[in-house]
């Protein structure tokens, strides 16, 4: 690659001359945008983290304007920028296999909503696994968590790209409208979703101010937040948030969310994480299903369903030991 035949080059730092080479350049890139994705209060990058990725970007502009790192960083720098996408297609072409590039384009296309070419990227990363096969698994509980015709929001890679691939690919419910909080920083994303009716907040970065905002704003689209959101989103409107399945639904006032999730546990859920998760993976994810849970026990106790109850109880057990939350659960539970 001419990325490799590039020599070391010298910058500035702090009024001193330092070598600084592609790799360590390419580094400094990865972690950043690394650093950036795993925030817990915000998904837009700081002002430090993109002055770092536009440094890199500059550099391999100037050294190696036809390398893969150049095209590549280009694009990924900009945030969902679809300005930038002959960056990410040469990138492609200059790798067609990099599964980076792929969740890129995958990306590209759910913002463009080419349903096609997005299905055949998500596609891509299944077969390799990099979307593996208990997330999706995951991902059918959660889109049938949200109402009919609802807004499910979503936080990072697993749930968004999951739940993209259960609609597009597996055809399960496709009446859902999914948001994500990461491409929300693409401002042709917030286009088309003004376009549908959904009013955005004013600031651009996507934060936890954002979705608080972009809850008020609106609460007729019967909005539904994964949880696997940080719980850090959550604590300015934990008043108007009930457990409904695998989601938090937004509610400006009282809810009554035990119907929902009776039918749920009973008709609806697959709830082969809850009895069949055999990796890490699906032991951690299925610990998501215990608040459901624990509403439903002491709602079936509290009724004198002892049946339900104790089927219920048998589940929060078996999530909870494999989960390795079960000292945890035991104390809520004496609590009821």
């Amino acid at each position: 690659a001419e990325s490799d035949q590039i020599e070391d080059y010298k910058s500035s730092s702090q009024g001193r001359s330092k070598v600084v080479s592609t790799e360590s350049m390419s580094t400094v890139f990865y972690q950043t945008k690394l650093n950036s994705s795993t925030q817990r209060t915000q998904r837009s990058p700081s002002q430090q983290q993109q002055n770092q990725m536009d440094e890199a970007v500059n550099y391999f502009e100037k050294y190696a304007p036809e390398s893969f790192e150049y095209h590549y960083y280009k694009y990924v720098s900009g945030n969902y920028d679809i300005s930038r996408i002959e960056h990410l297609k040469k990138a492609n072409q200059l790798k067609p296999n990099n599964t980076d590039v792929h969740i890129q384009l995958a990306a590209y296309y759910m913002i463009i909503n080419d349903t096609v070419n997005a299905s055949l990227y998500l596609t891509k990363i299944k077969e390799i696994s990099r979307l593996t096969d208990d997330v999706v698994t995951y991902s059918k509980d959660l889109l049938q968590s949200v109402p009919k015709n609802g807004t499910l929001i979503t936080h990072g890679f697993d749930d968004t790209y999951a739940c993209a691939y259960t609609q597009l690919v597996s055809g399960l419910r496709k009446d859902v409208q999914l948001i994500s909080l990461d491409l929300l920083q693409s401002e042709s994303y917030r286009t088309k979703l003004k376009e549908k009716g959904y009013k955005l907040p004013t600031n651009s970065i996507i934060n936890v101010a954002y979705l608080t905002s972009f809850c008020q704003l609106n609460e007729v689209k019967n909005i539904s937040i994964s949880l696997t959101t940080p719980k850090e989103y959550f604590l300015a409107i934990e008043d108007k948030l009930f457990v409904v399945g695998l989601t938090f639904e937004y509610h400006q006032f009282s809810y009554n969310n035990l119907p929902d999730n009776d039918v749920l546990w009973t008709k609806t859920m697959g709830k082969e994480l809850v009895y069949s998760a055999l990796n890490e993976k699906a032991k951690q994810l299925s610990s998501n299903y215990l608040p459901m849970l624990l509403l439903l026990s002491k709602s079936y106790t509290d009724q004198g369903q002892t049946e339900k109850a104790k089927e219920i109880d048998l589940a929060i057990e078996k999530v909870s030991v494999q989960c390795r939350k079960y000292d945890k659960v035991q104390k809520i539970k004496k609590s009821y």
